[in-house]
């Protein structure tokens, strides 16, 4: 499976392409993963989990906590590992036009959210 492009991937590849340029990147431990390139399924865990849950018996939290729900990082990082952007190496144009992706990008991910919402 090929793993999901970042959002600081994806404004060097724009960059890179509209510009002709290098954005400046550097690699991080993912916090989705905390570097483990795995995490527990939201389906499993997303709405929290109780000891006290009659319905989860001790081979449940055997398999959870043995790693048997996990799933491959849904961050899209490399294996725990994230590609973000520099910003202590970027010039003022790099940072003014990161700043204005981010935001375009938020109000994107807004309107998306809105459609879900509306049952598109």
């Amino acid at each position: 499976m090929r793993r999901r492009q970042t959002e600081a991937e994806s404004f060097a590849e724009y960059w890179r392409e509209d510009r002709n340029g290098r954005i400046p990147m550097k690699w991080e431990i993912c916090g989705t993963c905390r570097g483990n390139g795995t995490h527990v399924n939201r389906a499993i865990d997303g709405n929290g989990l109780s000891r006290d849950d009659p319905d989860l018996d001790e081979d449940f939290w055997e398999t959870y906590f043995s790693g048997g729900y996990d799933v491959r990082c849904e961050a899209g990082c490399d294996n725990g590992k994230i590609k973000v952007v520099d910003e202590d190496q970027m010039t003022p144009e790099m940072k003014e036009e990161w700043k204005d992706w981010l935001r375009s990008s938020a109000e994107t991910d807004a309107i998306y959210a809105m459609e879900r919402r509306m049952g598109a």
